[in-house]
This record gives structure tokens, C-alpha cells and sequence, in this order.
């Protein structure tokens, strides 16, 4: 895959968006539930408004067409998600909490 598209009405959390970043893998996503909170919109990935189809579509054509992106999302999606999301922070934040 050159890149991950999450275009999601409604998000709970956003775990596909988390394991397409730790496979470094650029992830366009709609910007609903936990998903903002996860991508760093034009840092670590690119959000768009859920249901703007152009934007999205726009989006697609700008990162298939643009691997140096591909490439710096899929790093710096990756280098977030081990940071933020990994099993070790998890249970290091459980740890905290006792």
C-alpha cells in the first residue's frame, strides 16, 4: 500500500489509523472521533472534513503524486504513534494512575 485512507462518518478511537503509522504508512483521515487527537493534521498525516469527498480526493492525488511526503508522513506518523500510542506508554500511564 502507498498510502492509508480512513474516511469514516463516525471514529471511536482510531486504532487503523495507529497501525498504519506504526507500518509507516501515510494515513489521510476524516477528522471525527479520536482521529484528530492521533494525526497531527499536515505534520504526521492529513485530515479532512467528514463527508468533503473533494478534499479527500484532492488529498489522495496530492500524496500518490508525492512520495518525499509519503515518506516524511510515514516517518513522523511512526515516530508519534511509538511515542503516544505504544503498549509500553499504556501501561506506564496504568502505572501512574496507582
Amino acid at each position: 500500500l502507498d498510502l492509508i485512507v480512513i474516511a469514516s462518518k463516525e471514529e471511536a478511537f482510531g486504532r487503523v489509523a495507529i497501525e498504519a503509522m506504526i507500518c509507516k504508512k501515510p494515513v489521510i483521515a476524516s477528522d471525527t472521533g479520536g482521529i484528530p487527537e492521533i494525526i497531527i493534521n499536515k505534520k504526521t498525516g492529513l485530515l479532512f472534513k467528514v463527508e468533503d469527498y473533494k478534499q479527500l480526493a484532492e488529498y489522495i492525488l496530492y500524496l500518490y503524486n508525492n512520495k518525499q511526503k509519503q515518506s516524511e508522513f510515514g516517518i513522523k506518523g511512526y515516530k508519534r504513534a511509538k511515542k503516544y500510542f505504544s503498549l509500553d506508554n499504556y501501561i506506564n500511564s496504568v502505572k501512574s494512575l496507582y
